[in-house]
């Protein structure tokens, strides 16, 4: 084994690889929580929107980590089943905003959508008219 501590690395090394260092330990602090907590618990607690978002942001980061972690051993992760997933996940990250956006009212109008339905207010109130008829 090498003993990296008596090793000499380039400054810019040093600063890269403490920056690197710091990021995955502020990484840790925020995951921390989530890795605490029972999955269903914590799904059972949220909507199926949240549910899904949670479930697209943590393959989506999986997926980035493994893809990093490629790079780092050498592997082409462009040349790798990862690129695939990868993409899998995004069109899923996709969906589900897509889904947020139609449920908030911020429709961004990137979602295939049939005709327009319009309301014929007249018949509607003949609808309602009749049905509330024998009740009143």
């Amino acid at each position: 084994t090498v003993d990296c501590t008596k090793m000499s690395l380039p400054p810019d090394v040093e600063k890269n690889l403490s920056s690197f260092e710091d990021t995955i330990s502020k990484l840790e602090t925020h995951l921390k929580p989530l890795f605490e907590t029972d999955m269903n618990d914590l799904s059972a607690k949220l909507s199926p929107l949240e549910t899904a978002k949670l479930n697209v942001m943590l393959a989506y980061g999986m997926d980035t980590l493994f893809y990093l972690y490629l790079k780092t051993q050498g592997v082409s992760p462009l040349e790798h089943p990862i690129k695939g997933e990868l993409d899998r996940v995004k069109s899923y990250m996709k969906k589900v905003k897509e889904a947020s956006d139609a449920m908030n009212g911020t429709d961004t109008g990137t979602v295939a959508k049939g005709p327009a339905l319009k309301v014929n207010s007249e018949a509607a109130k003949r609808v309602v008219k009749h049905s509330l008829a024998g009740q009143l």
